[in-house]
């Protein structure tokens, strides 16, 4: 295996799996219903090993996000929701950044299967909208943010982005809803 290919594996490694680890670390602490958590996040990392179905970067990328989230929230004193929105956008251009460095490999569709099907997907609707597809360069007749690879990181971006903003308007929903059920 050639030099490129251990990093590869290595910087798979270190986003995949060792967010995954640490959470379920984490949430073991936390008593019984952390228990389970960590417990399914071990058996879905253990299943995204043996089957190609279940990209494991479904579940790190969340992971780092609220692990992010939860550094804003106590080193800048951001509240939970905005934090969490900080935290995914993060780890939204991080995995578009990602992607673009790795592209036109094969390999970068592993990093964030979300963003890279999207990204894709609009990609070609923009060739069809706005370039000219019987081109043989059908790909360079739309704008450059509409090209392969730059449309991969904005699609991560805005992916995660919206992840993020669904999770903090369930938490909020869920701070207003406990806040009023005391009182």
């Amino acid at each position: 295996m050639s030099f490129a290919g251990i990093m590869f594996v290595a910087a798979y490694f270190v986003l995949a799996y060792l967010p995954v680890i640490y959470a379920a670390y984490f949430l073991a602490r936390r008593g019984v219903y952390g228990i389970v958590a960590s417990l399914f996040l071990l058996a879905y990392t253990i299943a995204s090993i043996f089957l190609d179905v279940l990209p494991p970067t479904l579940i790190s990328y969340p992971v780092i996000g609220f692990f992010l989230a939860r550094q804003a929230s106590s080193r800048l004193g951001l509240p939970l929701s905005y934090s969490i929105v900080v935290g995914f956008t993060t780890i939204g251009f991080l995995a578009g950044v990602i992607q673009l460095v790795l592209w036109p490999d094969e390999a970068s569709v592993y990093y964030d299967p979300l963003g890279n099907n999207i990204g894709y997907w609009v990609h070609e609707k923009a060739v069809e909208a706005l370039g000219e597809p019987s081109s043989p360069y059908a790909s360079k007749t739309v704008p450059l943010a509409l090209q392969l690879p730059y449309i991969l990181v904005v699609s991560s971006l805005v992916t995660w982005l919206t992840i993020g903003i669904a999770i903090s308007l369930i938490v909020k929903v869920a701070k207003h809803n406990s806040s009023t059920d005391t009182m």
